[in-house]
């Protein structure tokens, strides 16, 4: 913003002020309606953030397989599919930043599938 950069924000629940769209990575019809709508708005793209994850905190055989899945799905998966959807919308030179998390970097308590998924 002090650079004069446009800043388009996303939402999947909780909307905030500076949320512009809505976007669920879980869901890959609304990350290619929403690729679809930019690109019909004629918008290019200096750059790509994604910070986003979801988490099942406990011990590692608690954790229903449904929710492994759900965080795979959305921390790993999730991002690949808004780069695939969202690369020809980048100008050249563009910078793209996923933003993974600490517990990627190693075992911690209870983190369940959380760190494992969001090491991309």
């Amino acid at each position: 913003i002090k650079h004069a950069f446009t800043v388009h924000g996303s939402y999947k629940n909780n909307p905030n002020p500076n949320a512009t769209y809505k976007l669920d990575l879980s869901d890959s019809d609304s990350i290619e309606s929403l690729a679809r709508l930019l690109r019909e708005r004629g918008m290019k793209l200096d750059s790509l953030i994604l910070n986003s994850g979801v988490s099942s905190l406990g011990p590692q055989l608690a954790i229903p397989h449904s929710e492994y899945e759900e965080a795979f799905r959305i921390n790993f998966l999730g991002p690949r599919h808004v780069l695939q959807a969202f690369l020809p919308l980048l100008k050249t030179n563009a910078k793209i930043l996923l933003i993974g998390s600490m517990s990627s970097w190693g075992a911690l308590p209870l983190t369940g599938a959380y760190g494992i998924s969001k090491r991309t």
